[in-house]
Parts: structure tokens; sequence; C-alpha cells
């Protein structure tokens, strides 16, 4: 009964970490 379009709170987790991880990536690569 859960709704069609709802995203699972460890997607938009898994979504943040990939995001922060990216940046510190770019943020290393330019310091």
């Amino acid at each position: 009964m859960k709704p069609r379009f709802s995203v699972p709170l460890f997607l938009i987790v898994f979504v943040l970490t990939l995001l922060a991880i990216l940046f510190l990536g770019v943020a290393v690569l330019f310091k």
C-alpha cells in the first residue's frame, strides 16, 4: 500500500553520499 513514486530513505542517503564523495574529490583535485 505504499505510494508508487515514494523515494526510499536509503536511496536518498546513497545519493547524498555520492555527492559528498564527488565534492571531496573535486576539492582535492583543485586544491
